[in-house]
């Protein structure tokens, strides 16, 4: 019987074993999908998409920092001009 019972336990790894790799593989299907959404068909394509949006980020943050500190400048000055005017 102990072989019947390594039989049965080893089947049981192996049912569990198949279930962890169809998870495995739906969860890839599901990643794939979101990169095609994005015109990726592999994951070196997302990386490199990746790395320009990263890039794309970082040079709207720089002109945005740039451009509020003009604004802050402009304000000041009117401010200050509409202040200078009023004394």
């Amino acid at each position: 019987m102990a072989d019947l019972a390594d039989y049965m336990a080893f089947k049981t790894k192996v049912e569990q074993l198949q279930r962890d790799v169809d998870k495995a593989a739906g969860a890839l299907e599901q990643s794939m999908m979101a990169l095609r959404a994005y015109n990726c068909n592999t994951l070196e394509e997302a990386q490199v998409l990746l790395e320009s949006l990263k890039q794309e980020n970082k040079e709207a943050k720089t002109e945005f920092e740039r451009a509020l500190t003009e604004f802050e400048r402009e304000w000041d000055e009117r401010k200050n001009s509409k202040n200078n005017t009023e004394n």
